[in-house]
């Protein structure tokens, strides 16, 4: 059997690895925590970004969707200008 000296030693080593595990934790919670506030800064700084350029980005928006506007309208006068003379060759052909 082990002898009390033993188990009392065991029991302080414990003791320690605990207090060194209690110390480790509460260095990475006060890490945790910093890095939280300096995230909750930043979004807060690109919340604020966002918001002043808001206007200037529905503006771009409505500008590139009117240009994709016209850029379908070209696209499907092209397409059907082919068509046409696809079926015009055909027809002369057939006839």
């Amino acid at each position: 059997m082990t002898t009390p000296s033993s188990i009392e030693e065991r029991i302080a080593r414990l003791e320690g690895s605990f207090e060194q595990i209690e110390r480790r934790l509460g260095t990475l919670e006060q890490d945790l925590r910093s890095l939280r506030v300096e995230l909750i800064a930043r979004f807060d700084r690109l919340e604020s970004r966002l918001d002043q350029l808001g206007g200037r980005v529905e503006d771009v928006d409505a500008r590139s969707n009117t240009r994709i506007d016209r850029l379908m309208y070209w696209q499907l006068g092209l397409l059907g200008a082919i068509a046409a003379s696809i079926l015009a060759t055909l027809l002369t052909r057939l006839l």
